[in-house]
């Protein structure tokens, strides 16, 4: 149960470093104003990164450029990172799942279904609370 816990709290610990990452990023897109149009070092032309927020209205093209290159040194591992997560969540959700009935997968399979038939504008395929499930005659 130890090694259960140290693995959830790891996994937690990384989806937060990766949801701060990912906020910094995107809110630091949304200010970027970017570099003037006749300034094109050559760094900047390869990884063209996004600031942390509030960084573009007071960092010099110097130090926008070492920015970006320390966020593309930062980048591979991050991406990696990303990998792993998905790797992980796969392999807890198969346990997971593993965990249930026959009965009770083919319920959630129903519901998973009828989630997607949702989000995409079809009407919901959930039965009525109280009804009996399909081929369930008792």
């Amino acid at each position: 149960m130890k090694s259960t816990t140290t693995l959830a709290r790891r996994l937690g610990w990384l989806a937060l470093l990766l949801s701060l990452t990912l906020g910094i990023a995107s809110v630091g897109a949304a200010q970027d104003a970017g570099p003037a149009a006749d300034e094109k070092p050559a760094a900047a032309t390869k990884f063209r990164g996004r600031l942390p927020a509030y960084f573009s209205r007071i960092v010099s093209q110097e130090q926008r450029q070492k920015i970006y290159e320390i966020q593309a040194r930062f980048n591979e591992q991050v991406e990696a990172l990303r990998e792993q997560i998905v790797d992980l969540e796969s392999t807890r959700d198969k346990e997971v799942r593993e965990v249930l009935t026959p009965e009770q997968k083919k319920q959630v399979d129903e519901l998973l279904a009828a989630a997607k038939a949702k989000r995409a504008g079809r009407a919901p395929a959930t039965p009525e609370p109280g009804a009996t499930p399909a081929g369930d005659d008792s």
